[in-house]
């Protein structure tokens, strides 16, 4: 292979020069499926931890602040257990999808970034149409709203457990849907296992 200076001098053109690279061997990533829930009893995964983010951008930072902005503003409010269950059900709830949601916006960014976007490529005028695009989609966030929407789920949801109606946390939903699975599969085979 050609030294970096001596294969750029002889590419003809700047697609020769994209077309010997992919987006995965100029760039590795990891990816692997978003957490199901960010939340176990009164344990709460952020950062990193929670959320995995590609290198295109480092928004991973940006993300670890966020969620420590709204877990603090929540637990800062939480006085009982009660309300420390309601402040992570409500951080779950509002952090989950919006950093799932930054993760793949990142994602799509490298792919712009890398030519790997179908009907896109690396056509200078689509390309800069879609990074208008990502950039326009990434700047109509509203830190202030988001962390509102945040203690308003939590007040909500200290009001629900106050007056008795039962809360069905992530946690719940995601027993219940191994209970289910379990049970299906269980009848198929027609054997008698307990979970």
């Amino acid at each position: 292979m050609l030294p970096c200076r001596a294969y750029f001098v002889e590419a003809n053109s700047f697609k020769k020069i994209l077309s010997g690279y992919s987006g995965l061997r100029l760039i590795p990533e990891i990816e692997h499926p978003p957490a199901p829930t960010y939340i176990n009893g009164l344990v709460a995964m952020q950062g990193n931890a929670a959320h995995f983010m590609t290198n295109f951008q480092q928004l991973g930072p940006s993300q670890q602040i966020e969620d420590a902005m709204i877990l603090g503003t929540l637990l800062r409010s939480a006085h009982s257990r009660a309300d420390v269950e309601a402040a992570l059900y409500a951080y779950d709830t509002v952090r989950r999808p919006r950093s799932q949601w930054v993760s793949e916006h990142g994602k799509r960014l490298g792919w712009l970034w890398t030519g790997m976007v179908e009907d896109v490529g690396i056509d200078a005028k689509k390309l800069k149409k879609a990074m208008l695009q990502w950039k326009e989609d990434s700047e109509a966030f509203d830190l202030k709203a988001h962390k509102n929407e945040a203690v308003k789920i939590m007040k909500q949801t200290i009001k629900d457990r106050s007056t008795g109606e039962k809360i069905v946390t992530q946690d719940e939903k995601m027993k219940a849907g191994f209970q289910g699975l379990w049970e299906a599969m269980r009848e198929k085979s027609g054997e008698q296992v307990e979970l």
